[in-house]
């Protein structure tokens, strides 16, 4: 789970880093994403 969440945070910040805006969706998934590793800490 917590492998999971840190992919895809670094295939958002990827992107971001290579010039790619972020659009709704990611910023869609990095409010889920923020939630999921919220959780995912209090475990």
């Amino acid at each position: 789970m917590k492998k999971d969440i840190a992919q895809s945070l670094l295939d958002i910040f990827n992107d971001a880093t290579f010039g790619h805006a972020l659009d709704d969706d990611d910023r869609i998934k990095l409010k889920e994403l923020e939630q999921d590793l919220i959780n995912a800490l209090r475990e």
